[in-house]
């Protein structure tokens, strides 16, 4: 009876400890990118918070106005830990994911900028669910198809999502800043992304500055791909036009 008992509480141990384990492996910490765009910012966080149903381990809030001290609210008002970074001076978008990806702990990463509007529940489950399939795709769109900036989407079905094509003006490959779900194990692959090298100048001056583009390049480079849900819809929808923040090779373009 007491050895029946004791495998018996063994087995439920083992499950205890698999379950541990497989969450683990699907931990999610969000990655935000700001630019003192507070009000922009506030519409992200607040429908991410009223859309979002997955369990998020940590929000990394990363600010690169040269404000300080501006999103403690934060860490009162969002129901997960909230840690905030400052940068002492303007970064950039690369340098500041960078800093900010070298806080995270988990396996996944949700990348946001602040200037995004999600308005459907269930988006990182969709996109963890095509990240687990296809180890190539790097990240998952969640615009809705005629929303992806003119980015081409392929017409075959793979399962439940799409790939986005590649050399779309010859650079873009599908991999994006937008929201998304990625790999932190990916990016350590190319981090940081600040040291990579700029495969092409840019501007009218033609800037040698790491770009978007190039890391979309790379990816092309190692396998990657770009993924989109098949919902037509999307998830989110983008409420920053006309407040676009420069990065240093446009404006010395």
């Amino acid at each position: 009876m007491l050895l029946r008992l004791g495998k018996d509480l063994l087995r439920r141990l083992r499950r205890a400890f698999t379950a541990a384990r497989v969450e683990h492996e699907r931990e999610v910490t969000v990655v935000l990118t700001s630019c003192g765009r507070e009000d922009l910012l506030r519409q992200t966080i607040e429908s991410f918070l009223q859309f979002n149903t997955y369990p998020i381990k940590e929000l990394i809030l990363i600010e690169d106005s040269g404000a300080t001290g501006v999103h403690e609210h934060y860490k009162r008002s969002v129901p997960f830990p909230v840690r905030t970074i400052y940068n002492e001076r303007t970064l950039g978008q690369i340098r500041s994911v960078d800093v900010a990806y070298s806080f995270v702990s988990t396996p996944y990463i949700f990348h946001c900028e602040d200037d995004w509007e999600f308005f459907k529940p269930g988006f990182i489950e969709r996109s963890m669910r095509i990240l687990e399939a296809d180890p190539k795709v790097v990240t998952v769109w969640l615009r809705a198809h005629d929303d992806t900036g003119g980015h081409p989407i392929e017409p075959e079905r793979r399962g439940h999502y799409r790939y986005m094509a590649l050399d779309y003006g010859n650079c873009w490959n599908g991999f994006t800043f937008n929201p998304g779900l990625r790999r932190t194990r990916d990016y350590a692959r190319f981090a940081p992304y600040s040291d990579l090298e700029v495969l092409f100048p840019k501007g009218e001056k033609r800037e040698m500055l790491l770009a978007e583009a190039d890391l979309s390049m790379y990816h092309k480079l190692f396998g990657y791909r770009g993924a989109i849900t098949l919902d037509p819809d999307g998830y989110v929808r983008h409420i920053g036009a006309g407040r676009h923040v420069k990065e240093a090779w446009e404006e010395r373009a």
